[in-house]
């Protein structure tokens, strides 16, 4: 295809992935394109399960039926100028579109080392059927063995800075509640959420306001019984809230001000982006992808280590940060974000299909 074709066609980007949430990467990467705005290209998305509301996203969910999802996801092949896959358990589907020739990319939300050995082998088997190869972040393709490093190109997530912006100052007029703490993100072990609980339930309740925890995953129970253990005191800040609604965790961080995360397992985490943007002071695990935004300039209180004593020195400090500290972190963190913005995040994309078509 020519510039000037690319140029006169909008040209529909099928994108599939096996889940989205609000905090997931592929989300973000799919809200903008149905818009006007985005010009010469556009998406219609598929995922076998969804925990979003959808209707206004074109996308499809499957509520979790493999089969059709298999049949969906092969009428989109046909359908589209571009594939885009989300997940390497989906890289199968780039043979089929290959046979139907039709380009491919790939994006990998996570690190390498992350990827069970399947994953890392479809990734070597089918990865041949792969026009363009995208990592979230500069840790996540540093993370890539060198044979196969110099086939990605890193395009960062972003995050939706305007509605975030909008949302902080429709609330502003309550305030934050000083002392309050939020998590937002999926219940896993990779998480360890479970470590974060107990460093606050090793400081003493009177010295912060609450601790919330946004989300739903396979650790839930086991942290419930955790917070609600007959050992520990009924009077603990601690509270889960199960699954909230993406405007509802947003207005949570709004009035929040600390967001805290010792996920070891993001690629370039949204639900990190949105806490910055919507004005949290974060509290961070030194993990690749954080460190990251340390070197863009982000500024955050840093957990060396995952041990509860370590969780809790950070949690200290940031009781003991003074009212002109945080509003430096907060100045400095917001002035920053334009550099992760899901509207630069698209433009890179968009750069990228066009190369594609362009061969």
């Amino acid at each position: 295809m020519n510039d000037q074709d690319c140029k006169s066609k909008k040209l529909l980007i099928g994108r599939i992935l096996l889940s989205v949430s609000p905090s997931s990467g592929p989300f973000n990467q799919f809200q903008i394109p149905q818009s006007n705005s985005y010009d010469g290209f556009y998406s219609k998305c598929l995922t076998l399960q969804s925990t979003v509301e959808l209707g206004s996203y074109n996308t499809y969910s499957t509520d979790g039926r493999l089969i059709r999802f298999l049949i969906k996801a092969l009428v989109l092949i046909r359908e589209c100028d571009i594939l885009h896959l989300h997940h390497a358990n989906l890289l199968p589907f780039a043979l089929i579109a290959w046979i139907h020739k039709k380009p491919v990319c790939f994006t990998l939300g996570t690190q390498y080392y992350n990827l069970s050995l399947r994953h890392k082998a479809f990734i070597r088997i089918f990865g041949k059927f792969v026009t363009a190869y995208i990592a979230c972040s500069s840790a996540t393709k540093n993370s890539i063995p060198s044979n196969l490093e110099k086939r990605f190109r890193t395009i960062r997530h972003g995050v939706d800075v305007l509605a975030c912006q909008t949302l902080r100052q429709q609330i502003s007029k309550k305030g934050r509640i000083d002392g309050s703490y939020i998590y937002a993100g999926r219940l896993e072990k990779t998480k360890n959420v479970g470590s974060m609980i107990k460093a606050f339930m090793s400081i003493n309740s009177h010295d912060y306001k609450k601790l919330e925890i946004a989300g739903k995953g396979g650790e839930e129970d086991s942290l419930f019984n955790l917070i609600h253990s007959p050992s520990i005191n009924t009077e603990s800040n601690i509270e889960m809230l199960g699954y909230l609604k993406r405007n509802d965790v947003r207005e949570k961080l709004c009035r929040s001000s600390f967001f805290i995360s010792l996920s070891l397992s993001d690629g370039m985490p949204i639900a990190v982006l949105e806490a910055l943007a919507c004005g949290c002071i974060p509290i961070l695990i030194d993990s690749e992808p954080h460190l990251e935004l340390r070197e863009l300039g982000f500024k955050y209180i840093s957990i060396k280590d995952i041990s509860s004593g370590e969780v809790a020195k950070a949690i200290r400090n940031s009781i003991n940060l003074k009212d002109d500290e945080k509003v430096q972190i907060r100045s400095n963190n917001l002035n920053m974000l334009e550099l992760l913005s899901v509207d630069k995040m698209h433009r890179k994309y968009e750069d990228c299909y066009t190369q594609i078509m362009l061969g």
